[in-house]
């Protein structure tokens, strides 16, 4: 893939960030108008979020709760904890969705707390 020249956020398309909010709550498909297209509009979001975690805004890990895939001519947005859920309740004995929820903010809240090296 090539790569994005680096720019600052202000050449990117504002709706950028709204898009990858609402995806980190539901999923969102954006059709393009061909799967070319759709790869480089993904990479495009994905080099705004980067962009957005290196001025260290604010609301840059809230983006990073979101999976931005390509299936076909549609850039996918869903939330990064659903990535598995299939997966997950098909465990003979499921944990209720709450608890999990509960555990993985936890285990944030250490991550976070664990000084850097």
């Amino acid at each position: 893939m090539t790569a994005i020249p680096d720019q600052p956020i202000s050449a990117y398309d504002p709706r950028f960030k709204e898009f990858l909010l609402r995806g980190a709550r539901e999923e969102v498909r954006i059709p393009c108008d061909t799967e070319k297209q759709a790869y480089r509009l993904q990479a495009r979001m994905c080099s705004f979020r980067a962009r957005v975690k290196r001025e260290k805004l604010d609301f840059w890990e809230q983006l990073y709760q979101c999976v931005v895939a390509c299936e076909k001519n549609f850039v996918v947005l869903r939330p990064r904890r659903s990535e598995f859920d299939k997966a997950l309740s098909q465990v003979a004995h499921p944990i209720s969705r709450s608890l999990a929820i509960d555990i993985l903010g936890e285990l944030e809240k250490e991550t976070k707390e664990q000084p850097d090296d």
